[in-house]
């Protein structure tokens, strides 16, 4: 028996790579081959042909050329496509259609006991793709509806530097070649990838001002936007630093804490730096070493350069800085941010209070 369909067909390369031959029918061979001219039109126009039955693969190439690659850096572009890569990757030759909320569980289930951000990430992509992918029409219903995230890891909260271990910091500041690019992040609780992007004409001289602007990549030494455009801010320096930037400022060709080559330092760079840093300031304190190498630590081995932003903060809260203008300084997109570090300078404040009020009623 004869078919009564007429049919035509279109091989086009995926952004995967993999090729995929699309095939239409219709009642004439006319109505086939219009259905084939419309897809190769939209094909080489840009607009890729999807449905649901485009692979789980596909469909995430498409999203992040679509939805993430003109908003985020290259290095997040390739983090996040990474994410998924790692975690949903045994999806990848699924079609959109048959992947069910059993699938992305299992997925996300194998990465219980990660820190609670990357859970949160995670979860946050898988959602959005199959979101866009139902706003797109591509599938019938969303299938991250009922995701559950795994349990965490218990992520120890950063903490801000004692006032022994500014006191420290600041000694150490004054002879350790890295010690103002460090110093500013103390100041004015600049971001390392901030401080390292920082040029003489991000600082005011007559106000005693520094402007952000821009910010490294995080393993680059590429120059990019602030990580939101919250972080684009101005911000005071405060006296006890002021010198340092001036002196810094006046000395500088172009980049404030350049590298040999006068270029913005790598982040392996400054992480070396850092370390560098702490030996100093353990050997300050009074470590023991052993053939050149510390054997008894005399300060805490916690401490990152986020710890000296963490500090910043904090010491805006102690100071009875408003919230609102403590999120500005910070340049923090999302007060609730600000106002976890707020609360949790509030309750240590409450609690030395109680122990005040105790320590009086005892007498």
């Amino acid at each position: 028996m004869p078919d009564k369909y007429k049919r035509a067909s279109i091989t086009i390369t995926m952004p995967d790579g993999t090729k995929k031959t699309l095939r239409f029918t219709g009642k004439t061979q006319k109505e086939a081959d219009a259905k084939k001219a419309k897809a190769k039109a939209e094909y080489e126009a840009g607009l890729l042909v999807v449905n649901g039955k485009t692979t789980f693969a596909a469909w995430v190439e498409e999203w992040l050329e679509v939805y993430k690659k003109p908003k985020i850096a290259e290095s997040s572009y390739h983090d996040i496509k990474n994410m998924i890569k790692r975690v949903y990757g045994t999806m990848d030759n699924l079609k959109l259609c048959d992947i069910k909320l059993i699938h992305i569980q299992r997925c996300i289930n194998d990465i219980a006991g990660s820190s609670k951000s990357y859970i949160n990430k995670c979860m946050m992509y898988i959602k959005d793709i199959f979101r866009q992918a139902y706003n797109s029409d591509l599938i019938p219903k969303d299938p991250t509806i009922g995701l559950v995230a795994p349990q965490s890891k218990e992520s120890k909260p950063r903490r801000a530097l004692t006032i022994e271990e500014i006191k420290l910091f600041r000694h150490v500041m004054t002879y350790h070649h890295r010690g103002a690019f460090f110093g500013i992040m103390l100041a004015c609780g600049l971001r390392p990838g901030e401080a390292r992007a920082l040029t003489r004409y991000n600082v005011d001289t007559k106000n005693k001002t520094i402007t952000v602007t821009n910010a490294v990549e995080n393993n680059s030494t590429k120059i990019k936007s602030p990580k939101t455009e919250a972080g684009n801010r101005t911000i005071p320096v405060p006296d006890w630093y002021w010198p340092i930037l001036e002196d810094t400022t006046n000395k500088a060709e172009c980049y404030l804490f350049p590298n040999s080559r006068g270029g913005p330092m790598s982040k392996q760079r400054y992480l070396d730096s850092w370390h560098s840093f702490l030996r100093e300031m353990d050997l300050a304190a009074g470590a023991r070493t052993y053939r050149n190498k510390v054997i008894v630590h005399a300060i805490a081995q916690d401490l990152t350069p986020y710890n000296l932003r963490h500090t910043y903060c904090t010491n805006l809260a102690e100071m009875g800085v408003n919230l609102k203008t403590a999120q500005y300084l910070m340049g923090h997109s999302d007060i609730s941010v600000t106002a976890n570090i707020y609360t949790h300078v509030t309750n240590n404040m409450i609690n030395s209070a109680r122990e005040k009020i105790n320590r009086v009623n005892a007498l």
